[in-house]
């Protein structure tokens, strides 16, 4: 009876714990999330921060040359919206500083209407909409020019004074229209009536190639024209539209701007930029570093967005560039660099076209660029596809290399010293295109691709372009591969051959590529891998191995948000089980005889077989990768003792043993970690 009430007793007392702690710590919780600080950016610090006076004003509204303030009290450059068989009031320009509000409207002299000023200094005038009976007002502005990559911000203030026709309700609708072809991008109606001007924004996303002409138009209603056919919503009242301002913004402002609700996003885009699983593989969408478009002095005023780059020693430098013969010109001159326009990849002309290319320039440097996370699905084939140029000059030839980098950071797939061009010419400029063909094992990957220019040992000096990065879904293994050039993919020699087989014109297996003679130049843009690397392989260094275990730290309201309920559940138990085993009679276990069944041996040989298996595994890998290591060395030794040109050249002796070094370095570490898994 004692040991029952003692109990209860217990009970009890953690019921009131977690009845009454944890509540105090769940009210830190979720304050805890509202106290935390947001990175935000208005329209209205826009403005702020470029106010007068102010240092890198990015305001352009002055250098355009347009009448978007009105303060010559006219309507200079603006014009009225034409629409299929209806008829627009024009807007007209008022004194806003009158005590009559006195405004011209339609030629006559308008009293009686009071708006007032939207408070910026040394404002008087500004448009004005007015609509005594059903009609619709409208205006629209001058072109305005909105360069190839821009962010742009284009600002206006309202005030609707007065709606009379709350059937429609429409109020002022403000669109961006193309010009070229006519398509019209328009705001939410801003159909509330206020008694203080309100701040709107368009955030204009410029063209990846060229520049674009856009037109305002400002309608108090509204007005739809559908195959020349004109749907009208008429309104009665009055609004004003006054301070209109354009900003040229960077990439992090022109996002921070889309949370603002007053703020309309519109983009010129003409295609898709981004192939599917890498992001931005065009190199078309630009995270722009200058506010001046116009004047940019580096290759990194236009970096590719949702790319990074890294460099180490020398000087480099990386960005977008158009192919163009005109504008790469004007580029290449403006930024004082050397090089030879690589044209087009798939032939097409450079005089009339245009093609964003990421260029990347080395002065003794060393760079590497990363792709953003690329998502491989278990049990199935992918290509990993893009297009280079390494141009050659008679001082540098300008290799690049690439690597499959996974979540931890290991190297999955490496190719170095990849070369556009099959034989070396002075001032080579040829295109290629690269193949790598992965089967991903029964786990999920997330990996990066990485593009190396140079290396620490050996910076370049020079220019290499890349266009065209994409990853390529294979829906089997019969037809990874379209073989379109008869006799171009060398196979291995089986035994006994007296020369090589070469894979068949049209569908290619994946089987047969991983037969691909990897030491043959004719294969040096193709190769065909199993990705099946364990998730999780210990490194040679204790502390890393260290890093990887420790679990980061918990949010401490969480903590002790959580930890009564756990005291009360052990608690729970500790009491539960003292009572039964005061209760119950334990019988001491027999003493197991020879025959019996022993489940821990079992199960232990269970756990011997899984790692044997996949030591097996690891072994069958690293063995794979120490033959392919091998046959480039020796491929490299036989191309080296072919050419009597290196022989005599110190030069290319040098880049010659520094790639055997880095190549035997290679094939060292893969012996010691073979090694290591036959003990």
């Amino acid at each position: 009876m004692t040991t029952k009430k003692s109990f209860t007793k217990l009970i009890i007392c953690l019921l009131l714990i977690l009845a009454l702690f944890p509540i105090g710590y769940a009210t830190t919780l979720y304050a805890a999330d509202d106290d935390k600080e947001k990175i935000e950016f208005s329209i209205e610090d826009l403005i702020n921060q470029n106010g007068e006076g102010s240092e890198n004003s990015q305001e352009l509204t002055s250098g355009l040359g347009l009448n978007l303030n009105f303060e010559s009290n006219s309507k200079d450059g603006w014009t009225i919206p034409n629409f299929a068989g209806t008829e627009i009031v024009q807007a007209g320009v008022g004194d806003f500083t009158s005590e009559d509000g006195i405004f011209t409207y339609g030629g006559e002299s308008i009293t009686g209407v009071s708006i007032g000023t939207d408070g910026t200094e040394g404002n008087k005038f500004g448009l004005v909409f007015y609509l005594n009976d059903k009609g619709i007002a409208g205006i629209e502005s001058p072109e305005l020019t909105i360069p190839a990559h821009a962010y742009y911000v284009l600002t206006f203030n309202v005030k609707v004074a007065e709606l009379g026709n709350s059937g429609t309700n429409y109020g002022i609708n403000a669109k961006l229209v193309n010009q070229a072809t006519g398509d019209v991008i328009a705001m939410n109606a801003i159909k509330t009536e206020s008694e203080d001007y309100v701040t709107y924004a368009f955030l204009i996303q410029g063209n990846e190639f060229s520049e674009t002409k856009v037109k305002l138009q400002l309608l108090f209603g509204n007005a739809v024209e559908t195959d020349g056919v004109t749907t009208k919503s008429e309104q009665i009242g009055y609004a004003a539209v006054d301070t209109i301002r354009l900003f040229s913004v960077t990439y992090e402002q022109f996002i921070n701007l889309t949370e603002d609700d007053n703020a309309k996003q519109v983009s010129y885009l003409t295609q898709n930029s981004n192939y599917v699983f890498i992001d931005n593989g065009y190199f078309n969408i630009t995270e722009n570093q200058n506010w001046n478009i116009d004047n940019y002095t580096t290759l990194s005023d236009l970096r590719p967005l949702n790319w990074a780059q890294s460099q180490a020693g020398g000087e480099t430098d990386w960005g977008i560039i158009n192919t163009n013969k005109t504008i790469f010109e004007t580029i290449i001159k403006n930024l004082g660099l050397s090089a030879t326009n690589p044209k087009n990849a798939d032939g097409s002309s450079i005089e009339n076209s245009n093609n964003n290319v990421l260029m990347l320039t080395n002065l003794n440097g060393h760079q590497t660029i990363t792709s953003s996370e690329i998502v491989l699905t278990k049990n199935k084939y992918y290509e990993i596809q893009f297009k280079f140029n390494t141009q050659a000059t008679k001082d540098q030839t300008n290799p690049l290399s690439f690597y499959i980098v996974d979540s931890n950071d290991r190297t999955i797939y490496s190719k170095e010293n990849v070369f556009s061009y099959v034989e070396y010419s002075e001032n080579s400029n040829e295109w290629a295109t690269f193949h790598a063909f992965i089967k991903i094992d029964g786990t999920d990957k997330k990996v990066n691709f990485i593009i190396e220019f140079g290396t620490e040992e050996n910076p370049t000096t020079g220019v290499v372009f890349i266009d065209d990065v994409r990853l390529i879904t294979k829906s089997s293994a019969s037809a990874v591969f379209v073989n379109n050039e008869e006799n171009k993919y060398l196979l291995k020699a089986e035994e006994g051959q007296t020369e090589a087989e070469y894979l068949p014109t049209g569908a290619i297996t994946f089987d047969d590529l991983l037969n691909l003679d990897q030491t043959s130049e004719t294969n040096r843009n193709l190769v065909a891998f199993t990705y099946d690397v364990p998730e999780e392989t210990p490194t040679d260094d204790p502390e890393e191995d260290k890093d990887d275990d420790e679990t980061p730290a918990a949010d401490p309201s969480i903590a002790w948000y959580i930890v009564p309920s756990i005291l009360l559940a052990v608690a729970l138990i500790a009491g539960i089980v003292l009572y039964y085993v005061k209760k119950i009679k334990i019988k001491k276990p027999r003493k197991k005889s020879k025959n019996q069944y022993d489940r821990n041996k079992t199960l232990n040989k269970q756990v011997e077989k899984r790692e044997r298996e996949q030591k097996a595994l690891e072994k069958q890998n690293l063995d794979a990768q120490l033959e392919q290591v091998r046959s480039e060395i020796k491929s490299l030794e036989e191309k080296y003792e072919s050419s009597k040109k290196a022989k005599t050249n110190m030069k290319d002796l040098k880049a010659y043993l520094a790639k055997r070094q880095k190549l035997q370095n290679k094939e060292a570490t893969l012996l010691e970690q073979i090694e290591k898994l036959s003990k």
